[in-house]
């Protein structure tokens, strides 16, 4: 397990949670609960990268969670924890999570519609086999510059050995 992450590499875990969700959409000109959890996961980051590693340009090298948090009861009885920082900061708080996970979204739009050719192929492949290995994955997504992987079943050029999942099947 790693411990450390660097700024960037957030991003590309973000970025890389989003993909499912931009790919369905492209795809299937819709949007479905599918991505919920990639979501929430995402959010997660962005929230942890602004709060509390300090890792935002517009809120500064502060953390801003507070582990030692007193619980405060609303007059509608829900708990909410008491925060050391004004409203007005909350809400820089929330416009930054905001903007880090839009900018994701759109790398991800930008990097897939620039990619379609190749995710039409991988979706096509996915909808006969539904579960695809590394070395499967890689073969399809290697990129050639038309925008068609050579390692597709369909361009397979019968050098090396065939992945399982591309074996033809009786």
């Amino acid at each position: 397990d790693r411990y450390l992450m660097t700024r960037q590499e957030m991003f590309a875990r973000i970025d890389i949670l989003y993909g499912g969700r931009v790919a369905e959409e492209l795809s299937f000109q819709e949007i479905s609960t599918g991505a919920q959890d990639d979501i929430q996961k995402a959010t997660d980051i962005a929230r942890r990268m602004v709060m509390e590693y300090g890792m935002s340009e517009a809120c500064g090298q502060r953390s801003f969670s507070n582990e030692k948090a007193t619980f405060i009861q609303s007059p509608n009885g829900s708990l909410s924890a008491a925060r050391e920082y004004s409203e007005a900061v909350a809400e820089k708080i929330d416009r930054e999570i905001s903007q880090i996970l839009s900018d994701s979204y759109g790398r991800v739009k930008k990097l897939l519609e620039t990619k379609k050719e190749v995710l039409n192929r991988l979706s096509q492949v996915l909808m006969e086999k539904e579960v695809l290995e590394g070395k499967t994955l890689t073969l399809l997504l290697d990129d050639t510059g038309t925008g068609v992987s050579k390692g597709h079943p369909d361009n397979w050029d019968g050098a090396g050995e065939r992945p399982m999942e591309l074996q033809p099947t009786e």
